[in-house]
């Protein structure tokens, strides 16, 4: 029997479904904070670490997962911002405001585009029989996919623009405008439950 020299379409989605189930196993086992309005991190929601040549100070990892489920015959989504303890960590020493305020506003951005996720899907729910007869749940994924990568070229255009915290004044900047972009979507905010 011939080995494969190339991965074929079949494969590449198995493989894919592989990656993403394992890489929902790793995550979803894990411990999770909703995102809250008032309900801030502190550096104990932080793993505290030695310098490991990383250059960062501080990490936070947060996401955005959405489960599709029915009831009463209708589809419905249910979306949550969250952030993993066990994955994000704070480098002895550093435990300092400005740099909390930093790590915080990652967390706000990633409700900000779990907002986003909330109001571009509220479309999509609606009776089983229409999201199944108008084969909706591929273009729902890229509805997911479209956000998630807008978020992450914020998360990256944030660190450089504030040089990781450092500046100060554009920190300041961006907690204007990411506060500012919240409340325009108060109404698609996380129950934080």
């Amino acid at each position: 029997m011939p080995i494969p020299t190339s991965i074929t379409q079949p494969m590449k989605r198995t493989l894919f479904t592989c990656l993403l189930v394992f890489f929902a196993l790793c995550c979803f086992s894990q411990q999770r904070i909703p995102w809250a309005e008032g309900r801030p991190l502190t550096w104990k929601n932080f793993e505290p670490r030695k310098d490991q040549g990383f250059g960062y100070r501080a990490l936070t990892f947060s996401g955005i997962r959405y489960n599709v489920t029915t009831e009463e015959g209708m589809i419905e989504i249910d979306i949550e911002c969250y952030f993993i303890p066990s994955k994000s960590w704070v480098q002895k020493g550093f435990e300092k405001d400005y740099l909390l305020h930093h790590e915080q506003l990652h967390f706000d951005i990633t409700e900000l585009h779990a907002r986003k996720m909330r109001k571009a899907m509220a479309e999509y729910e609606m009776p089983i029989g229409e999201f199944m007869d108008r084969k909706l749940a591929k273009e729902l994924e890229e509805v997911y996919d479209s956000i998630y990568e807008e978020m992450v070229a914020m998360q990256t255009q944030y660190d450089k623009e504030t040089d990781h915290s450092l500046k100060r004044e554009a920190q300041q900047k961006w907690e204007e405008r990411v506060a500012s972009s919240l409340a325009q979507l108060q109404e698609f905010a996380s129950s934080g439950q």
